[in-house]
């Protein structure tokens, strides 16, 4: 699980990756830069999909994720309540804002995404 993993496991396992016989283009990526940039991002603990790795610039993009996602997978953490996190906020869709919005007791009418996900994060 990439989300428990320290950077020495992560740099380990991207290591043993690079030996695999079809792991050519993926020999050019600096993996101790790579183990302390997925470290480093607070919102891993969240991740679900590869896409989540890829977006948050870890230098993984994902023609290289076909290549060592049998040395990974996703298990996120469970979702804090109160939701503050500004990750997990920008995922939510319209009708779930909403529902986050009211129990905290307050009206999402009218702001659009990154002013109620400002809003949910103070509250």
């Amino acid at each position: 699980m990439i989300q428990a993993f320290k950077r020495d496991d992560i740099l380990d396992q991207l290591q043993r990756l690079k030996i695999e016989p079809n792991a050519v283009k993926f020999r050019k990526l600096n993996s101790v830069a790579t183990a302390r940039a997925i470290v480093a991002d607070d919102d891993q603990i969240y991740w679900s999909l590869s896409k989540h790795l890829v977006k948050a610039k870890t230098g993984i993009t994902a023609a290289l994720w076909v290549l060592i996602k049998d040395g990974f997978f996703f298990e996120p953490a469970p979702t804090p309540v109160p939701n503050r996190s500004k990750f997990l906020l920008n995922q939510l869709t319209s009708p779930k804002f909403e529902i986050e919005a009211k129990s905290r007791n307050l009206g999402p009418t009218g702001l659009d995404k990154p002013a109620l996900v400002k809003l949910l994060i103070r509250s």
